[in-house]
């Protein structure tokens, strides 16, 4: 069973420490990263250095940031949906905006949950993140995750 996780991520500090975090709960081996959106095209096209399906299998899980150079992570997203072959692939798009407009608007494809690190940031909020149901600018109760 393909358990390949593709991280979409242009900063540096950012993939250190999703490596170290996958890295503590023992997932090194299945995680491949791109640098930008057009990269991120690329590895699911299996275009230049992402040929080879062996090495870079077709992932499972993308995490993908939504501020992107060349093709923003939304443009990653729209392109993922649009191609059947893509349709079990879990996308879980990451943000350092807790605007709604970065996520949501006319054209733009809604993802099903939003992790946003800037909500609790100063908001006095216990969790690190904030998921966001699709069309939605409220957070989702704290329970919508089947949570405690």
């Amino acid at each position: 069973m393909n358990r390949t996780i593709l991280i979409v991520e242009d900063d540096e500090n950012d993939r250190f420490f999703e490596s170290l975090a996958f890295g503590d709960i023992g997932i090194t081996e299945s995680l491949r990263f791109v640098n930008d959106g057009q990269e991120a095209i690329d590895y699911f096209e299996g275009k230049g250095q992402w040929r080879n399906r062996t090495r870079f299998p077709l992932p499972f899980l993308v995490l993908l940031d939504l501020n992107l150079p060349y093709v923003g992570g939304l443009g990653v997203l729209r392109w993922i949906r649009s191609h059947s072959g893509c349709g079990s692939t879990i996308v879980i798009p990451l943000t350092a905006s807790d605007s709604p407009l970065d996520v949501e608007g006319p054209g733009k494809p809604a993802p099903t949950i939003t992790l946003s690190s800037q909500r609790a940031l100063g908001s006095g909020e216990p969790s690190p993140c904030t998921s966001r149901a699709a069309g939605s600018s409220k957070p989702l109760p704290k329970n919508a995750g089947g949570g405690r």
